[in-house]
């Protein structure tokens, strides 16, 4: 009987050290869950503007009745749009302004002769424009015309001018 008391103690005392171990390793569970949460709530209010900035919140709840179903009714509604050729320029012609001038041609007589010129004749071909204005060179010439040209002052149709 002693043996078995003896026995049964020492089976009690295992059991014991068994549930003190569990203790212990519950404890230090708690500890870290309890640190984690202080870190979390630590990340939680330090990036508070980034959760912010990220969420997103409807003012007004989405209302279903808003919702149109299509039908083949509405379908025949709907016409087809061609969309607009951002590539197209526009054949009209700006009215003259030597404030519009780039800053180099603003002073000059030169090409205000020349425009005035091409707007009298209406049309005129480049050679005209040349011996018409001898006393300027061709490449200056050419350089007024591709000014006036991309001010949309005269319009360019291969060796015609229009004004």
């Amino acid at each position: 009987m002693i043996e078995q008391d003896e026995e049964i103690i020492n089976i009690l005392e295992e059991i014991d050290s068994v549930f003190s171990q569990i203790n212990k390793t519950l404890k230090s569970l708690n500890e870290k869950f309890i640190s984690l949460e202080n870190n979390t709530d630590k990340l939680i209010i330090n990036n508070k503007p980034l959760f912010n900035f990220f969420t997103i919140s409807s003012a007004q709840p989405k209302n279903e009745s808003n919702i149109v179903s299509i039908t083949e009714e509405s379908q025949s509604l709907i016409k087809p749009i061609t969309p607009v050729n951002p590539f197209r320029f526009s054949g009209e012609i700006a009215e003259f302004d030597p404030k519009l001038l780039p800053s180099n041609f603003t002073e000059l007589e030169d090409i205000k002769l020349v425009y005035s010129f091409i707007k009298n004749k209406k049309r005129i071909s480049k050679t005209e424009i040349y011996s018409y204005f001898n006393n300027i060179t061709k490449e200056v010439i050419n350089i007024y015309l591709d000014v006036l040209h991309r001010k949309k002052f005269i319009l360019m149709e291969g060796d015609l001018l229009i004004g």
